[in-house]
């Protein structure tokens, strides 16, 4: 017995420097983790102080479209970075003076999120426009450079809302503009004639199949107004530039 605990006092003797380092790795790791824990926390805390999120991503750079507007994917770019339990997180853009603040959803049947971009905060304009728009996937946006109006389109799978916030209020655009485009400095809009918003039409073009399938079909109605908006404080104005006639539209498709 005597000899085997000399054995072991030799052992410690012998590795006692090993065990020391060890011991401090050790000690190090618990440590590391602590303080990873703790930034984490603060990130956090820091968050719901200053955006009442829980975190933030930053677009560095968004993608500038041929009708002058900016384009963001913003399903693609939170899923890449939302965790499974996290319930908000802040959307911005690098140089921008807005962002979003955003709801994230779990559909726990197909392990997929969703996000509801619950407000829009413009520190240019001093407006905090809560909008609760659900299913956002991809938005455009377009800030007038002389301090304009704030314009910006949500895209979802089946519609698309368009919004403007001044320096007086924000309002969502009615059905009577479908679309929003930037050029010289100026905003212009397009409204489609309803009875030719067809998916089918817009994909496969004036077929015989589809024509008949549309109600008082007429080549030489109006398929939709093109014209100049401007965005006032609690309104806005469209004046009408040219139109494009059914005929026209279905010529520019088939090519």
């Amino acid at each position: 017995m005597k000899k085997l605990k000399n054995k072991s006092l030799t052992i410690y003797y012998d590795y006692y420097n090993l065990f020391k380092f060890l011991l401090i790795l050790f000690i190090l790791f618990i440590v590391y983790i602590g303080i990873k824990e703790y930034l984490v926390s603060v990130d956090k805390r820091t968050n719901k102080i200053v955006n009442n999120t829980e975190s933030s991503f930053v677009l560095k750079k968004p993608k500038l479209l041929d009708n002058n507007m900016y384009f963001i994917d913003l399903e693609k770019d939170l899923n890449k970075v939302v965790k499974k339990s996290q319930n908000t997180i802040t959307y911005k853009i690098d140089k921008e003076d807005f962002n979003l603040d955003v709801k994230v959803y779990l559909d726990k049947t197909n392990n997929k999120h969703s996000y509801e971009i619950v407000k829009v905060v413009d520190n240019l304009h001093d407006i905090s426009a809560r909008i609760n728009y659900k299913n956002a996937k991809q938005l455009e946006y377009r800030q007038d450079s002389n301090g304009g109006p704030l314009i910006i389109k949500f895209i979802t799978l089946n519609e698309v809302e368009i919004l403007a916030i001044t320096d007086q209020t924000y309002y969502f655009l009615g059905e009577d503009v479908d679309d929003i485009t930037f050029d010289n400095n100026e905003f212009y809009y397009k409204t489609i004639n309803p009875k030719y918003e067809v998916k089918e039409l817009r994909e496969k073009g004036c077929t015989q199949e589809i024509n008949n399938s549309i109600e008082d079909f007429s080549f030489q109605d109006v398929y939709y107004t093109y014209g100049r908006i401007n965005f006032l404080d609690d309104y806005y104005q469209k004046h009408a530039l040219r139109t494009t006639s059914v005929e026209e539209e279905c010529k520019l498709i088939q090519k």
